[in-house]
């Protein structure tokens, strides 16, 4: 493990591109930069402007890509000593000389600027259709053909739309909103009111109120709402609201008593197809042309803006208005809900379904209707189940206790149910596999059958056998990105491969991970998957998982540790009593003539491979070699760890240790009682009872602290067996020393403390309180829950633990039961447990105060 606390900063370097459309041409002066131009949107100034680009290609006329004739549209702005102009890059035509100093597209037109005055230019007409004699300018960002552009001249307010034409004269303190009907919202001075202007004339009736959008204009005249359409009265000052249905106000029963502060005048974004209008506590509907395309007799109507259309409710029966078919269905339905792609329609406590146009697809007589997946729903009747489709045919027979999809895996397949029987029938009810198991369901591209008697099989889509229904269980590989499915019958195990073929038949006894070179044990690898398999005469092989096959046939008598280089992995291996290092394909690369061996700390090198050193033993003596089994350290220390990735050890000679580099040379003699391992390029170094600090070149810092070093487990495993041996223990001489060894002694405390690990906790309480704390928790577990018949033992000594890198912290972590049986406290023992300087530690004291 390089450090415990791994800091990663991300530095996000974010380039700035130029986006420029399809026939992009920037016309200046040799040496001349292009200024970029911005504008201040509404207010003094205008919006944003592209320089240099051709004139825009959206579809508002001629210049959207193609002139009348035809051809392509190339009208750009152009340069000439630090002022612009426009020209027709086709024949080089100057449309507009180059005496502007800032020139802004905006639809089919140009904002000029010419001595801090504005104007408008039409690029379709060929003309300035606004003289630059303005001061400021408004528009909004959205560019749409029919726009309309206010201008500031002499202090005054006008507007005039993109063709030059003035809609309203230089004459107001403030233009609120102007469209080309002749609707604007405006005022003469600043105390005055703002008023309603239709072509440039107060409106004739007084209007307390009203809401402006882009076709129609609903007001309030003497507490009345009506609406205006170009001008004119369409519907009368008779009603009491009117409304789109899609705000704030999408329900509106006017029996609420609270009055909504609002502003008397709103421009409302978009135009309205259809309002809702109420008279009398009764509700109808109008088109914009006032027409009431449903009476005023209802009392509510609601608007679903999603799937548009309106629901209308009569008493307690509600229908629907569809506006796009213009139809309005009969009021006499219970409810109708929004379902998929239809509706579903209650009527005397049955369903039915109804498309969005009115008609009743499926009968109104189920008393349970759901939407299924592809189209298609689920119905009950009677208390029986079947599948029909979204047109109303019956696809699976109303026969079943029960019917369910595989979700997204098998389109046309369902489970079905029968007499307490499951099985699987087809879109045309045509029996897949027999209506005889257990439990049916999906796994991988295969379908998982279980009998009563627990034996499990595995079927095809198309009903085939892949495994005999005789297997004692079925299960899907950990592995990251793996297909592979193990069968397991009598302890033996077989392996369903990614073509459902079965491989190498109740071959194997067992299986395993192995640990890799920081004795972490994760399956979700990183290069090849591989997993140790035992054979029925104890001998180990590996099983690559993603070939699918056996690439170290199973004649060691152990494989225990890898080392992943690029594509390439290395293992330790033994044969007989000796240890050695094979490849991945079953090749020898270190002989086996070792004692021992291990890969703890190497870093993977895949540039110089056979170089990378591995410690070993020879009888009772240490040393270390490269893969090329080349000595580079000799085999004289009593114990040598590799304590760092930089090939840094500690070497022992009769319970004392120095510190050695990769060449066996000795760069700190020491001797020292331990030596920890390094992190963050510094080791702690114990002398006499004291702790100093050690760099990777060997120099001791600092006057010493009085310190004791801690000794712990070295894997997860190794923590979590020791556990579950010292529970089974008759006396708690075992309990009090794995309390010694998983609990933070005061060596682990100030590392934690020192280190970014109790940014938040914030740990206040001494070593010696903890360890006292972890021992009568843990002994009272084992008298009352342990051997209680309600724990379950086998959470702890039957599920798989894994042990990865998370979030730059060593921690364990597993596939299934998390809570490690049906207590809490297990699971604040064991689970998050971290390493930390070589030691596996249980964060039990992190539980919020033991809490």
């Amino acid at each position: 493990m390089k450090k415990v606390i791994l800091f990663f900063l991300l530095l996000y370097v974010v380039p700035f591109f130029a986006q420029v459309p399809p026939g992009y041409t920037k016309d200046k002066s040799e040496n001349e930069e292009a200024d970029p131009v911005y504008g201040t949107g509404s207010g003094s100034g205008v919006g944003r402007g592209y320089e240099g680009d051709i004139a825009p290609l959206l579809p508002l006329g001629p210049l959207s890509g193609e002139t009348p004739d035809g051809k392509a549209s190339t009208i750009v702005v152009f340069y000439e000593n630090k002022l612009r102009g426009i020209k027709n890059t086709k024949d080089n035509t100057v449309l507009l000389k180059p005496e502007y100093d800032k020139i802004d597209f905006y639809g089919d037109c140009f904002v000029v600027h010419k001595n801090n005055k504005i104007g408008l230019y039409n690029a379709v007409n060929r003309k300035m259709v606004v003289p630059p004699d303005n001061d400021s300018i408004i528009y909004d960002y959205s560019i749409r053909k029919d726009k309309v552009l206010r201008f500031k001249k002499k202090g005054s307010w006008g507007a005039v739309n993109m063709d030059g034409k003035q809609l309203l004269p230089y004459a107001f303190f403030k233009i609120q909103y102007a469209n080309n009907d002749g609707i604007s919202l405006a005022k003469k001075t600043a105390q005055s009111p703002l008023v309603l202007l239709l072509n440039g004339t107060p409106y004739k009736k007084e209007l307390t109120q009203a809401d402006v959008y882009d076709n129609v204009i609903v007001g309030t005249h003497k507490g009345k709402k009506g609406i205006l359409l170009g001008g004119k009265e369409v519907l009368p000052f008779e009603y009491d609201s009117i409304f789109t249905g899609d705000g704030p106000r999408a329900s509106y029963s006017g029996k609420s008593k609270n009055k909504i502060k609002r502003e008397a005048f709103k421009v409302v974004k978009g135009s309205a197809i259809n309002l809702i209008v109420m008279k009398d506590n009764k509700f109808g509907l109008t088109d914009a042309q006032g027409n009431l395309v449903v009476p005023v007799q209802f009392d509510n109507i609601t608007y679903d803006y999603l799937r548009k259309f309106y629901k209308l409710k009569s008493g307690k029966l509600v229908g629907l208005y569809f506006p796009g078919e213009k139809v309005t269905t009969d009021i006499v339905y219970d409810e109708i809900l929004p379902d998929g792609m239809s509706l579903i329609a209650i009527k005397d406590k049955k369903r039915g379904l109804m498309d969005y146009k009115g008609n009743i697809l499926v009968p109104i007589e189920y008393d349970q209707l759901n939407d299924y997946s592809y189209g298609r729903y689920k119905v009950v009747k009677d208390k029986k189940n079947g599948i029909v489709s979204k047109e109303g045919k019956i696809l699976i027979p109303l026969e079943y206790d029960s019917v369910d999809s595989f979700a997204f895996t098998f389109k046309d397949l369902f489970k079905v149910e029968k007499g307490g029987k499951k099985g699987v029938v087809n879109s045309e009810n045509k029996i897949i596999i027999p209506i005889e198991f257990e439990f049916v369901d999906d796994i991988h591209s295969l379908i998982e059958v279980v009998t009563p008697e627990r034996k499990f099989g595995l079927y095809t889509p198309q009903g085939e056998v892949v495994a005999p229904v005789e297997y004692d269980w079925i299960k899907r590989s950990e592995t990251q990105g793996s297909r592979v499915l193990f069968l397991i019958k009598d302890g033996k195990y077989t392996m369903v491969g990614k073509d459902n073929k079965l491989l190498y038949k109740d071959e194997f006894t067992d299986m395993d991970f192995l640990y890799d070179n920081e004795q972490l044990m994760n399956p979700d690898n990183n290069g090849n998957a591989f997993r140790i398999v035992k054979d029925a005469k104890g001998k180990f092989g590996l099983f690559e998982e993603h070939e699918g096959k056996v690439t170290v046939p199973p004649t060691y008598d152990g494989l225990y540790q890898k080392l992943e280089t690029g594509r390439q992995t290395f293992i330790v291996a033994k044969k007989g009593k000796k240890f050695g290092v094979i490849d991945g394909l079953d090749k020898e690369i270190v002989p086996f003539v070792y004692d021992s061996i291990n890969f703890n700390r190497v870093e993977q090198d895949r540039a110089n491979v056979l170089s990378m050193e591995i410690v070993a033993r020879k009888g009772k003596k240490y040393g270390a070699v490269s893969l090329k089994n080349e000595v580079k350290i000799p085999f004289e220390y009593e114990e040598l760890v590799r304590v760092s990735y930089q090939e840094l050890y500690k070497a022992g000679k009769k319970g004392k240790y120095q510190l050695l580099d990769g060449n066996g040379k000795v760069l700190n003699p020491g001797p020292f009682d331990v030596i920890t391992p390094f992190e963050k390029s510094n080791s702690y170094v114990f002398k006499g009872g004291k702790m100093y600090s050690m760099s990777s070149a060997g120099r001791v810092s600092g006057a010493g602290i009085t310190m004791q070093p801690h000794v712990g487990f070295a894997t997860f495993d190794d923590m979590k067996w020791a556990l579950v041996k010292a529970l089974e223990s008759k006396d708690n001489a075992l309990l009090k020393e794995w309390v010694n060894k998983a609990a933070p002694s005061e060596y682990i405390l100030k590392f934690f403390k020192d280190s970014d690990l109790d940014n938040r906790s914030g740990v206040t309480m001494d070593a010696e309180y903890i360890k006292q704390k972890y021992y009568a928790d843990l002994l009272k577990f084992k008298m009352q829950e342990w051997n209680s018949e309600y724990y379950k033992k086998r959470s702890l000594t039957n599920v798989k633990d894994y042990t990865l890198h998370s979030k730059g912290i060593v921690t364990n972590t597993r596939n299934e039961d998390h809570a490690f049986g049906d207590t809490r406290f297990m699971e604040k023992i064991m689970r998050n447990a971290i390493k930390i300087n070589g030691n596996w530690i249980s964060t039990y004291f992190l539980a919020r105060r033991f809490e």
